[in-house]
């Protein structure tokens, strides 16, 4: 009986999860957009063309972290599984998922109730959802720009700066203290640019020759 009640939990929790891939088609190409439109700004910013490498970048970029986002990576043009992939969405999310799983199973919810609770968590809610787009944007405005500067040949070295909303201290302290620092290096908490976690919005500015 319980081998049976593990199986069904793990049906329900792998009925509600099997579409998560499909977001990396819908979300690269946003993604892709994001990234080549600022590194756009952050060439003529400091000065100079668009890299010539500019769409491979991107698609490149847009690619490998839509994948990551629902933790997965590509390997020989196939999504599998990425046990390693950063600020994965789905990691919490599934947890959660089992979590109510669980709970459905114990206090006997129908099925009804089980996807009530599920729409009302807070894994669903608009704020988690403002907060990881937040998120993406932010990083992969950070990461263009930091591609874009680092074959620029014109950007010796880059800051920190933090954002105006920035009031708890954190990481992103000790990486604005560091002044500046050479472009391709990367800052004292481990990251070429922002964000250094979910909700970071600080940004980077380009130090010329």
């Amino acid at each position: 009986m319980a081998r049976y009640e593990e199986a069904t939990k793990a049906s329900t929790i792998g009925a509600i999860t099997r579409d998560w891939d499909a977001l990396v088609d819908l979300v690269a190409p946003e993604l892709e957009r994001i990234y080549r439109d600022a590194a756009r700004l952050a060439a003529k910013d400091a000065g100079y063309g668009p890299f010539g490498q500019l769409n491979e970048a991107a698609r490149d970029y847009a690619r490998k972290r839509a994948a990551e986002m629902v933790g997965k990576k590509w390997v020989d043009g196939e999504l599998v599984d990425n046990p390693n992939a950063k600020y994965a969405i789905t990691d919490a999310t599934r947890q959660r998922l089992r979590d109510l799983t669980e709970l459905a199973f114990d206090d006997g919810m129908s099925p009804r109730d089980l996807r009530s609770a599920i729409l009302e968590s807070s894994d669903f809610s608009a704020s988690r959802a403002q907060l990881i787009s937040q998120t993406e944007l932010t990083n992969a405005q950070a990461q263009s720009a930091m591609d874009s500067w680092s074959q620029s040949g014109v950007v010796a070295k880059k800051i920190w700066l933090l954002s105006n909303d920035h009031g708890v201290p954190d990481e992103c302290d000790e990486n604005a203290a560091a002044g500046e620092i050479p472009v391709d290096e990367a800052f004292p908490s481990g990251h070429m640019a922002p964000g250094a976690h979910p909700g970071c919005f600080c940004d980077c500015a380009a130090v010329l020759e």
